[in-house]
């Protein structure tokens, strides 16, 4: 199953060559106003290991629900561009059979979450190490499957 296009954007893993200033490949369609970031490969709840805190509008994760995370200084990085309107955000890793998708805009992101209309957003996670470093979680079961390769039998 192969989906071309997600919300009206092609799907794209990859481009010549990722923008400067940002940790982890990130590329930009100039003509759609878009970021492509792909992200390798999902992390799991795990409250007895890590800090989590999560929207007051949703029931509490179970241990092991599976999301992507976004660093909040990335993600305030893509907020504040002049260049992009979307981030097209995909889960995609080598050791994965499928590729996930999801759509959303970037200058409204918190507010539509406060609203409870990006049900994908389920809060934040406080980094063990270094308590000023904060990501932002995604809940993989909101993205649309975009690639799924077939199960060896």
């Amino acid at each position: 199953m192969i989906v071309e296009k997600l919300e009206g954007f092609d799907v794209k893993f990859k481009q010549k060559k990722p923008i400067d200033g940002f940790r982890y490949p990130v590329f930009l369609d100039d003509e759609n106003k878009v970021f492509y970031y792909v992200i390798e490969k999902p992390t799991y709840i795990m409250k007895d290991k890590v800090e989590y805190k999560f929207k007051n509008n949703i029931e509490e994760p179970e241990n092991g629900i599976e999301y992507v995370a976004i660093a909040k200084d990335m993600m305030d990085k893509f907020s504040k561009s002049l260049d992009a309107e979307k981030l097209f955000m995909m889960l995609k890793g080598p050791e994965l059979n499928y590729a996930k998708g999801y759509v959303f805009d970037l200058k409204k992101w918190k507010e539509d979450s406060e609203k409870d209309q990006l049900k994908i957003y389920i809060g934040d996670y406080i980094s063990n190490r270094n308590h000023n470093f904060k990501s932002h979680m995604f809940i993989t079961s909101e993205m649309h499957y975009i690639k799924q390769e077939e199960k060896d039998k």
